[in-house]
Formats: C-alpha cells, sequence, structure tokens
C-alpha cells in the first residue's frame, strides 16, 4: 500500500512540475513576444536532436550527446537491442548526466538577449521624446 501511495504521490508531482514547466516556458515565450524576439534564431546547441524544441533539462548520454531528459528516457525505456544513440546509432548506457553547463550558458543567452532588446527599446524611446 505504501508504494501505490508513493507512486501515486510522484506522479501527483511529476505532473505539477510538468504544468510549472509549461507555464515558465509560456511565460518566457510571451516576454520574447513583447520583446520582439520571438523571430530570434534559437542557438543550435540549444535545441534537443529528438524533439527539435529548445531543451529545458539538458542531459548528456553515454554517447556524448546532449538531450532533453524525458526524449532521451524514452529512448532508454527501449529494450537494449534498440537502445541506441539517435545521433550515432551506438549502443546506449543507462546513465545520464546533467548538462549544467549548457543549462547555465542557455539562461545567461536569454537574459543576455533580453537586457540587449529591452536597452533597444529604451533607446528607441529616447530618439522619438528627442525628436518631438
Amino acid at each position: 500500500m505504501l508504494a501505490k501511495t508513493g507512486s501515486a504521490e510522484l506522479w501527483r508531482a511529476r505532473t505539477k512540475l510538468a504544468t510549472l514547466r509549461e507555464a515558465a516556458e509560456a511565460a518566457r515565450r510571451a516576454r520574447r513576444a513583447l520583446l520582439g524576439l520571438d523571430e530570434l534564431k534559437t542557438p543550435d546547441e540549444f535545441v534537443c536532436p529528438i524533439t527539435y524544441e529548445v531543451m529545458q533539462d539538458p542531459v548528456c548520454a553515454s554517447d556524448g550527446h546532449t538531450y532533453e531528459r524525458s526524449a532521451i528516457e524514452e529512448v532508454l525505456a527501449l529494450p537494449e537491442a534498440q537502445r541506441k544513440s539517435p545521433l550515432t546509432r551506438e549502443p546506449l548506457q543507462a546513465s545520464l548526466f546533467p548538462n549544467r553547463a549548457l543549462k547555465n550558458r542557455m539562461a545567461a543567452h536569454e537574459q543576455e538577449v533580453e537586457a540587449a532588446a529591452e536597452k533597444a527599446v529604451q533607446k528607441a524611446r529616447e530618439a522619438d521624446r528627442t525628436s518631438v
């Protein structure tokens, strides 16, 4: 009974975490659109080679490549004979390691882009005020 309760609590926590991540991503996209950044190209290294989406939880797999955790976990859940790298087709080991350096770089990039856009907006407003 305790195992079922723990599993249910874990499922609820994962569901809530997924909801929070989706809300944070929606807020990020809305802010980028407001600043006119929605057309800006995302650096390729921020995009998961499986989902083609910007990674939220980048992890390194045994093939040395970085993937979105949930996407590569689906590959690792396959039978061992099918558990191959999506990029190199090498057999994958089950161990994953957080790519903290990439996650930090992604956050820094986002802040840099937003700061540059806000600065550009401020300069444009100042130019409008002085031209009137």
